[in-house]
């Protein structure tokens, strides 16, 4: 499943999900590409980064339900 933005903030933003079947479980892998058009400090990166980790926890979480 892919995603690119249409208008907003970021210069350019696309990405996508992928679902990967792995024995009786499924693996869910997240690429993204954002340019803001901006240099970002690498500590702001860091924090974005780790934001995509809880996101990834609570999508599990989600269907776990």
């Amino acid at each position: 499943m892919a995603f690119k933005k249409t208008d907003g903030c970021f210069k350019e933003l696309y990405g996508s999900f992928e679902f990967i079947p792995c024995g009786n479980t499924t693996i869910l892998g997240y690429r993204i590409f954002a340019d803001p058009g901006f240099h970002i400090p690498e500590f702001v990166i860091k924090v974005i980064n780790s934001d995509a980790e809880g996101i990834m926890k609570a999508i599990k979480k989600e269907a776990e339900k």
